[in-house]
């Protein structure tokens, strides 16, 4: 199980075949030929940064992962710039942020564009077992209850988050 970074790593080095959706329209950084105002850096540099957003998403709730979720409707903690794109399996794909979603917080034009309609959470097959990635942490600082059950959930019910393979 793996989230934030961990889940880009696990992606770059192979262990699941998916590629973090690119980040079109992210701000771009400035040039060492620009000059820019100490007093603005804060300003400048929060417009790149996703942190501490909640952003309204879809639950597959018929899958294991979601075991216990009263419905489809789902906030999640956005908390990194990690973006989990779908993998091959559409049955893999257990949480995914609204393709125009709710946003408590600030989250800049571009960095929305980037998250909309990526997957927060999902399982994939890896060998004989499985690797359940998170684009964030699902129990956040242990006060984010609406997505700890899928941490719970891939902690003790990992042997059936994915079908068994073909005999």
């Amino acid at each position: 199980m793996t989230y934030g970074s961990a889940s880009a790593w696990a992606v770059d080095k192979g262990l699941v075949k998916t590629r973090p959706k690119p980040e079109a329209g992210a701000p771009a950084a400035a040039t060492p030929a620009d000059r820019l105002s100490f007093a603005d850096q804060r300003d400048c540099l929060s417009e790149q940064r996703t942190s501490g957003n909640a952003l309204s998403a879809d639950v597959d709730v018929t899958l294991p992962l979601a075991f216990g979720l009263a419905g489809r409707s789902l906030v999640v903690n956005k908390e990194t710039d990690v973006v989990l794109r779908p993998v091959d399996d559409p049955f893999a794909n257990v949480v995914r942020i609204d393709d125009q979603p709710r946003v408590n917080g600030y989250l800049a034009e571009g960095l929305r564009r980037a998250v909309a309609g990526s997957v927060w959470a999902q399982t994939v097959r890896a060998g004989r077992g499985n690797v359940v990635l998170f684009a964030d942490d699902p129990a956040h600082r242990k006060y984010w209850l609406g997505t700890e059950r899928l941490l719970i959930n891939a902690l003790f019910l990992s042997n059936y988050l994915t079908p068994a393979e073909r005999r």
